[in-house]
């Protein structure tokens, strides 16, 4: 198994890691496999032996292939100073472990703030009217008054502004990506994402390194917001805006 320094992949989640890479083996997969009794310990045969799904997915694949891959996201990862954690690490967030649906392997690149439990998603429209920005920014500056980490998406609009009020006021701010960690959308938010991590925050995603831009994944992304949340509001949206997503989801 792979070993670096500061941990960039522990042995138990590079196992994962490579699990993940087999077509049809998915989140909900993962985490019946990981909760296997010595899940560690036995080869990917004994495990298949235990997992009818993934049994089924061994037959007649390369499992160097699905190797290749998650040694890719690896050193990816450590180019980049990044991290993948998976929900077999300490590390991983507590406050997501109760979702049903939640991610079994995430991509990390900062820090988790210091409190797990006072983090706020702060959300909402892209194209704020002028009362929504007022009341964005007095929001975000109430939570991190209080200690209160900032979760947001990173979009244009009121999360843009969550963000650089907690940047602005060297606080703890998470941005929860769409993509892989490769790249930062939208692009003007370059600059952001990196004072996110100037100021000890953090970028997470569920998605491997190299993976694009695709419109479905904004919903998927809305539930990890909520799920690393204590709590959602939502400044100002559309009857069909994407934020009712992180709204529906926290409840």
């Amino acid at each position: 198994m792979y070993k670096v320094k500061d941990m960039i992949c522990s042995d138990i989640t590079h196992k994962l890691l490579i699990l993940s890479k087999i077509k049809g083996i998915g989140p909900k997969a993962l985490i019946q496999l990981s909760q296997i009794e010595n899940f560690e310990a036995l080869s990917f045969t004994e495990l298949a032996e235990e997992h009818k799904v993934l049994k089924n997915k061994l037959e007649g694949i390369d499992l160097l292939d699905a190797e290749k891959e998650a040694l890719y996201d690896i050193e990816e990862a450590e180019k980049s100073s990044s991290k993948i954690i998976s929900i077999l690490d300490n590390i991983y967030p507590i406050i997501m472990s109760d979702i049903i649906d939640r991610p079994a392997i995430i991509y990390i690149k900062g820090n988790f703030h210091l409190q797990e439990n006072k983090s706020i998603a702060i959300i909402g429209t892209r194209e704020p009217t002028k009362h929504g920005k007022i009341i964005t920014e007095r929001i975000s500056e109430f939570f991190i008054e209080n200690d209160y980490s900032i979760v947001s998406g990173l979009a244009i609009g009121c999360d843009t502004l969550a963000h650089e009020v907690a940047v602005n006021n060297s606080a703890h701010t998470v941005a929860v990506l769409s993509h892989g960690l490769q790249t930062i959308a939208p692009k003007q938010n370059m600059d952001l994402a990196k004072r996110i991590l100037d100021t000890g925050g953090l970028l997470i995603t569920e998605y491997p390194f190299g993976t694009p831009v695709r419109p479905f994944q904004y919903v998927a992304r809305d539930r990890i917001q909520a799920a690393l949340s204590k709590a959602v509001v939502m400044i100002q949206s559309d009857l069909k805006g994407g934020s009712l997503h992180a709204s529906r989801a926290i409840l």
